[in-house]
């Protein structure tokens, strides 16, 4: 599971994230972009990287939130070398047409459960704009926003530093996305998250057409469920995954402990046999 990344520099001040424009000058004619039919040469030095971020999204309340948290935690105690190589993340969702949106006062309560266990919680945004973004971050303790649409893309730039930032690029069902989308990944150190169009609808895409980006870390989302990780880290190798529907109750709302289980161990079972592997 094995992939090449390579980060291109923007000069910018160390305070202040690159703007759209300085990444539009950047020299994006100098990468390997996948998803187009003619390859780029890279300049840029690459570094070797594996799966090192599963994030389980669509956290509606905070007992979800603890059983998962307790899930990932039972992990870490029986198998050292999972927690210090991926980091485990959760989600939750600002989006009034979700069914699995949360308001501020149940982000809040995640976020503190999730804290307890030493976890992360990413706040989804979808089309918002950077000043609700940064109110609602504030509001819930959240520092990882994940970017859906262009109005929350745009506000990238406007985000103050420590907001950790993940835009999301669509790809179509059959497996092409939009390599305009390709200036986000020169945001340095920015993942970027590639998700079936609308996102949480449990839909694959076209993972034998997709042509998945050699040159910056990506996480794969859309329709992963425990019974076909596997073959989405063997035939893409992504550097994160992306998890919601998949581990879902029959209401697609809660999670299932069973179905959190099953992931997580797999998780932990591949990341072993690698692991060997490579010794």
């Amino acid at each position: 599971m094995n992939f090449v990344a390579c980060f291109p520099f923007v000069a910018t001040s160390c305070y202040q994230r690159p703007t759209c424009s300085q990444l539009q000058r950047a020299k994006v004619t100098q990468l390997v972009v996948g998803g187009n039919k003619s390859s780029r040469r890279c300049w840029f030095p690459v570094v070797e990287a594996r799966l090192e971020l599963v994030k389980i999204c669509g956290i509606t309340c905070e007992e979800d939130a603890r059983m998962v948290c307790e899930a990932i935690e039972k992990r870490r105690k029986q198998r050292e070398s999972i927690g210090e190589a991926i980091r485990f993340l959760l989600g939750v969702i600002f989006c009034s047409s979700s069914k699995r949106n949360v308001g501020v006062e149940t982000a809040r309560q995640i976020v503190k459960t999730a804290n307890h266990f030493h976890t992360q919680v990413v706040g989804v945004f979808v089309h918002q704009d950077a000043s609700n973004i940064i109110k609602i971050c504030e509001q819930t303790g959240i520092s990882i926003a994940q970017l859906h649409g262009e109005v929350s893309r745009q506000s990238l730039s406007l985000l103050p530093r420590w907001i950790e930032c993940i835009p999301v690029v669509s790809v179509r069902p059959d497996g092409s996305w939009d390599t305009s989308a390709e200036y986000l990944a020169q945001v340095l150190g920015c993942w970027v998250l590639f998700d079936s169009p609308g996102g949480g609808t449990g839909k694959t895409f076209s993972w034998n057409n997709f042509s998945p980006p050699t040159h910056f870390k990506w996480i794969l989302a859309g329709g992963i469920r425990p019974d076909n990780l596997e073959s989405a880290l063997s035939e893409l190798s992504p550097c994160g995954v992306d998890i919601s529907s998949g581990v879902c109750l029959s209401d697609g709302i809660h999670k299932s402990p069973l179905l959190v289980d099953t992931f997580l161990d797999l998780i932990c079972k591949l990341h072993f046999n690698e692991t060997q592997q490579q010794r």
